[in-house]
């Protein structure tokens, strides 16, 4: 039993390792569909890519709760889709960086310039 349980543990650790990257985001994420017109899997995909880019704007609330700087004010889930997608459009070369990383890019970006 424990040999399954390691095997499996190893198996996980290694696949969730895989870093998503621009690029699975503009194959996924369905574009220019609204959710009654998406199938299973696209919808799956849906739900998850918005909880990926929930999850960056929930991290910012927490941050000026906590006395830091709003830095993506007004930035919605579905205007931090576009954004990216515009930003790989513009940026070719780019869509093989971690979707982290990209997503970063694209908030520096959102900053008022000085």
């Amino acid at each position: 039993m424990n040999k399954i349980v390691s095997i499996l543990f190893f198996i996980n650790v290694s696949y969730s390792s895989i870093p998503l990257v621009g690029n699975d985001f503009l194959k996924e994420y369905p574009f220019d569909k609204i959710e009654d017109e998406m199938s299973d899997e696209e919808s799956s995909k849906y739900i998850f890519y918005n909880g990926y880019f929930e999850g960056w704007i929930g991290g910012n609330q927490w941050i000026v709760i906590n006395g830091g700087k709003d830095i993506i004010k007004g930035i919605t889930v579905k205007k931090l889709s576009i954004l990216l997608k515009e930003y790989l459009d513009d940026n070719p070369t780019k869509k093989y960086r971690e979707l982290s990383l990209l997503v970063g890019d694209v908030l520096l970006e959102q900053l008022p310039k000085h």
